[in-house]
């Protein structure tokens, strides 16, 4: 009837997915972050990169629309 059914490792998976991509990473991050999540073992330097390149992002956004919201209120 066009319905699946997930379990508990699955719906994790997709919560996962689903919040990764509402904070901007971009699907190769998501990969890499999945892949590091799925062995834990593994160094983090490479999650801690991909974070901090996205903070980057985050921060230079937030710094051009707050000039905007300045211009946009001078106006």
């Amino acid at each position: 009837g066009g319905h699946r059914l997930y379990g508990p490792g699955h719906v994790a998976r997709l919560a996962f997915l689903r919040h990764a991509r509402e904070m901007g990473f971009p699907l190769g991050a998501v990969r890499a972050l999945l892949d590091l999540s799925e062995h834990p073992g593994r160094d983090c330097g490479g999650a801690h990169a991909l974070a901090a390149a996205r903070l980057a992002e985050v921060e230079a956004r937030l710094v051009r629309l707050t000039a905007l919201r300045d211009e946009l209120r001078r106006m």
